[in-house]
């Protein structure tokens, strides 16, 4: 189905619809997991690391961050 640029209706102005960036994100999703496994099995990233880890959000470091300033 064809997906107008814009708000022009002529056909030269319509682009086609296509799965491609659902494809690009399954791709990078797959290399992105290959290469995190790698680093915890390896034990390359710091236990501080927090960010863009499976189960592992930026809650804890928040709260670390808020008692180390209140602290301060």
């Amino acid at each position: 189905m064809p997906i107008p640029k814009g708000t022009s209706q002529k056909i030269q102005d319509v682009r086609p619809s296509m799965l491609m960036e659902v494809l690009r994100k399954l791709w990078t999703g797959l290399v992105v997991q290959q290469v995190t496994n790698s680093l915890q099995k390896h034990g390359i990233l710091s236990t501080n690391q927090h960010g863009y880890l499976p189960k592992r959000g930026t809650d804890p470091a928040n709260l670390q961050l808020l008692n180390t300033l209140k602290t301060a």
